[in-house]
């Protein structure tokens, strides 16, 4: 067995044990020295720049401190220190916890050498690579998105990477659609969100919300494959507008409606919905306003029609911000839907109107009183919310 003696004088000489006249020695020294054997990185693995690794090692002999160094070409001219000095324990071995640099490549190696003895070395057995690491930080999961809006795609990287790819799937990955196959790597991209909603069966006025993630990935040449995707699903989705379509005197709802819902966009248009026997209130799923040319959202239009009525319409951008009567926004009038909107029809018929007031002293108390209403073919208007009586 080999000593612990580490020396470059050893010599050996060899004696009759009847005769110690009868001998002889080695011709000329040779060494004694320990041996390390790298056990990790040795090949293989894939560590992300920022992320915490050990380097870990074996060794045999006395040998109280370490060299640790990484190369991108094998020791040949790119030589970076990890650390010029670490501790190592004799005839046992170490470990180093090693913050993965900037210096992505799928050529590196990892070299342990004694401090004391530059010739005491062992090298990872093949080469392992440095990833670049992103997050991707929106969509992140939870999200709603809407059909037709522009989203900012936004993420993170630990690493020089110039170009990523982006991508997004409704299966978690099984199959991808790709957004952009190369772009700078600024950290963000605007996406203009595509129709994924599936039609409802029950109500193919209605839409499914497409559960849905993002994938950004490192697009420049060598670099070893680098991505990451959304912690958890998204959903694309439509708007959900309520319809309330009613006489403009009496206030009632209308029934045996028929709509045409459109949009014109650089005069061309598109016919989105278009349907009869309809009975408000009437629940529709739309997409946000598409562009025209400009990039200016173009409003849709609906319009209303009804036998016995003039017809009703409505210009308006699907937004999701809900506004009450007088357009203020107001999020607690739109209680089942993401926008609500009330069209009065007037009817075709001709009738008898007038305003009526009726006023009443009463000298006891001293008061006067005046009630006032709107008169319709010799009924009370309900839907009248405001008088005014000049004396």
């Amino acid at each position: 067995v080999i000593p612990d003696d580490p020396t470059t004088t050893a010599k050996i000489r060899v004696s009759d044990v009847l005769d110690s006249t009868v001998r002889d020695t080695s011709d000329a020294n040779f060494s004694i020295q320990g041996f390390f054997t790298l056990t990790a990185p040795n090949g293989g693995e894939v560590w992300p720049v920022g992320s915490t690794q050990t380097i870990s090692w074996v060794s045999g002999g006395t040998i109280p401190n370490v060299k640790l160094e990484y190369s991108r070409d094998n020791f040949v001219s790119d030589i970076q220190v990890i650390s010029a000095s670490t501790p190592n324990v004799s005839n046992v071995g170490g470990s180093f916890s090693w913050t993965v640099p900037n210096a992505i490549a799928s050529t590196v190696k990892i070299r342990v050498t004694d401090v004391n003895d530059p010739t005491v070395t062992d090298v990872s057995d093949a080469n392992f690579s440095i990833r670049a690491n992103f997050s991707v930080t929106a969509p992140n999961g939870g999200e709603r998105w809407i059909t037709n809006e522009d989203r900012t795609i936004t993420w993170t990287t630990q690493g020089t990477v110039a170009n990523v790819k982006l991508e997004y799937s409704t299966d978690n990955f099984a199959t991808a659609t790709v957004i952009v196959a190369s772009i700078p790597n600024t950290g963000s991209y605007v996406w203009a969100v595509p129709d994924l909603p599936t039609v409802n069966v029950s109500n193919p006025n209605l839409r499914n919300p497409r559960l849905t993630k993002v994938r950004v990935s490192d697009a420049d040449a060598g670099h070893p494959a680098a991505t990451d995707t959304s912690n958890a699903d998204f959903s694309v989705d439509y708007y959900l507008v309520k319809w309330l379509v009613r006489d403009v005197v009496l206030g009632t709802e209308l029934s045996g409606l028929t709509v045409k819902h459109s949009v014109t966009v650089d005069g061309v248009e598109t016919v989105s919905w278009a349907e009869s026997v309809l009975t408000s209130p009437i629940l529709r799923d739309v997409p946000a306003n598409p562009k025209n040319q400009f990039g200016n959202r173009v409003p849709y239009k609906a319009v209303w029609t009804k036998s016995g009525y003039f017809d009703g319409s409505k210009d308006y951008m699907a937004d999701g911000v809900c506004r009450d009567e007088l357009g203020n926004a107001n999020p607690s009038f739109c209680t089942e839907s993401d926008q609500q909107f009330i069209v009065p029809m007037e009817s075709t018929l001709v009738h008898t109107n007038k305003a009526a007031s009726q006023f009443v002293y009463d000298a006891a108390p001293n008061s006067f009183t005046v009630d006032s209403w709107l008169d319709r073919d010799g009924n009370i208007v309900p839907a009248v919310k405001e008088a005014k009586v000049e004396l």
